[in-house]
């Protein structure tokens, strides 16, 4: 080898690892600071738009997500709850053909979770139906999405602010089981 080529080596080897750790830490940047800014939130199996369904067609949160007045969970949408309309409505769409064959399979969607609350929080759905909060209350403008994302941090903070407002109770064990 000569020493040209020696060089040359270690050059590359540098660069790359000058490439390898400028990628590494821009991606961090990225995914720490600048992905959570642009408030996207996960793609979905299937597309969906609040947008449309709730805005344009007028559909009732409560149509899809049926149990949000009677248990504590909101309840995710099954492919058949979606084939109620979209049997007759685009059914050749390529996006409904998937939903349609999730149906046929009855395999549930595998909806991706938008919102996130700690495990030590025990939160009603019902309870805050009952009361008269709107959806929006929340989680925010939900109905103008296409691709739903988190628009409120729900810590704590979020919460008591909330609670006092609607002179809610405030004490530990309301949220905290």
């Amino acid at each position: 080898m000569t020493l040209r080529s020696i060089l040359r080596s270690r050059a590359f080897a540098v660069a790359t690892a000058l490439l390898a750790f400028v990628l590494v830490v821009g991606g961090i940047v990225f995914f720490y600071y600048l992905y959570p800014a642009l408030r996207f939130g996960p793609a979905q199996p299937i597309p969906f738009s609040h947008r449309v369904h709730v805005t344009t067609k007028e559909i009732d949160c409560r149509f899809c997500h049926f149990s949000v007045a009677r248990t504590a969970f909101a309840g995710m949408p099954s492919a058949n709850k979606c084939l109620y309309c979209h049997t007759y409505i685009i059914p050749q769409h390529p996006q409904i053909v998937r939903l349609t064959r999730y149906a046929e399979q009855d395999v549930p969607v595998p909806w991706r979770k938008v919102v996130w609350l700690p495990d030590h929080v025990w939160f009603s759905h019902q309870r805050h139906v009952l009361s008269n909060l709107s959806c929006t209350d929340c989680h925010g403008a939900i109905a103008t999405m296409d691709r739903v994302r988190d628009l409120t941090r729900k810590n704590m903070g979020f919460c008591i602010t909330c609670h006092r407002a609607r002179h809610a109770p405030e004490d530990c064990w309301a949220c905290h089981k």
